[in-house]
């Protein structure tokens, strides 16, 4: 997956070289007749109030809003290569195998090469659950589980004859995709149907996946509770707070008291290092005046960079924390490729820390 911006040259981010590496997990040869589980490529979280949803797989819009209601949307590219245009301004550029949780606002899609697809993956709640329009790939039927927070996952499996798979388990309806050649899928209730490249289907979870004599490409998208539904401590949040200090001010010399809250002075960003999973911008935070929370972030060690900072300002520091690619004690710029590290899991969970705009 390769991260740009216009204008510009191509960049390419920790985060998505790290997914890469990622997806190529899924293609490792497993032995024969032994199923394998496959694996996660994109995931999003919905916090459900007993409403009924339902699975919906289509090809997306050349422009426009991929999250009309708000619900999870996952971008999944299949064949070839497409550039999606982010709401910042930032590009994208999906080859097949690789997903992204798709932004709150509209997108551009522009096929890099003549056999792009990409698919669109929804879970649609309330009413939009029992009026799914036409055009769909799958319109799944509506089910409603209980009240809570909830992970939205995408997983993919690369089979070759003779081998198998399983899909992830889940307690609820599972949308199955095949994108390439042709798979049979054995669902825990005893249904049993072949899928085609191109076509998809609803299975319960946990299903086996047996490959066609040509192999088969199969993605799932499945529910489950989120690590906080099921008691995990580890599951986290970080809140933080904007503030602009003098010009000509270093990091070295900061006097916290010389410094006043900015509202709006940082478009950040953190996401999973290692894997670019479980990525959060502005959108997806609280946001009231200078403060900035972002709630329910399962466990991982999260990349905290800059997307943009208010005119003026060079670098943003944060006392305390560790970084990558440059001596964390100066601050960072505007940058993909270096940040702060923060880790959430059984010792810290929970972080409240201010973040300083410098002017140097």
């Amino acid at each position: 997956m390769r991260v740009g911006r216009r204008p510009g040259c191509w960049r390419r981010s920790i985060a998505a070289a790290a997914a890469a590496l990622t997806l190529g997990a899924a293609v490792v040869a497993a032995q024969p007749g032994a199923p394998r589980e496959a694996q996660t490529i994109a995931q999003s979280t919905i916090e459900l109030q007993g409403e009924p949803v339902a699975w919906r797989i289509e090809h997306p819009p050349a422009n426009g809003p991929l999250r009309p209601d708000g619900t999870p949307a996952l971008l999944l590219g299949a064949t070839g290569v497409a550039e999606v245009t982010l709401p910042d301004g930032d590009l994208v550029f999906l080859a097949p195998g690789e997903a992204i949780a798709a932004p709150r606002g509209g997108v551009g899609i522009a096929p890099v090469s003549d056999d792009a697809t990409l698919y669109l993956v929804q879970l649609l709640r309330g009413p939009a659950a029992t009026a799914v329009g036409d055009g769909a790939v799958l319109a799944g039927e509506p089910f409603t589980p209980d009240p809570g927070l909830y992970e939205v996952v995408l997983a993919r499996d690369v089979l070759a004859a003779g081998e198998r798979g399983r899909a992830p388990a889940s307690d609820a309806p599972t949308a199955m995709l095949v994108t390439a050649g042709i798979a049979i899928v054995e669902g825990a209730g005893a249904e049993s149907f072949a899928l085609r490249s191109g076509e998809a289907a609803s299975a319960s979870g946990g299903a086996l996946l047996t490959p066609g004599e040509s192999g088969a490409v199969v993605v799932a998208a499945l529910l489950h509770p989120a690590p906080a539904a099921r008691g995990d401590s580890t599951f986290g949040t970080v809140e933080l707070t904007i503030f602009a200090c003098p010009a000509g001010i270093a990091a070295v010399d900061l006097d916290p008291a010389a410094c006043w809250p900015l509202p709006g002075g940082a478009d950040l960003q953190i996401f999973t290092i290692g894997s670019g999973a479980n990525a959060r911008t502005l959108a997806d935070a609280e946001v009231a005046g200078a403060h900035t929370a972002w709630r329910h972030l399962p466990p991982g060690e999260y990349l905290l960079n800059a997307h943009a900072l208010a005119p003026g300002y060079t670098r943003f520091y944060v006392p305390g924390l560790t970084g990558i690619n440059a001596p964390p004690e100066r601050g960072y710029t505007v940058s993909p490729n270096e940040g702060y590290l923060i880790p959430v899991g059984s010792e810290a969970s929970d972080y409240r820390f201010p973040v300083y705009l410098l002017a140097e």
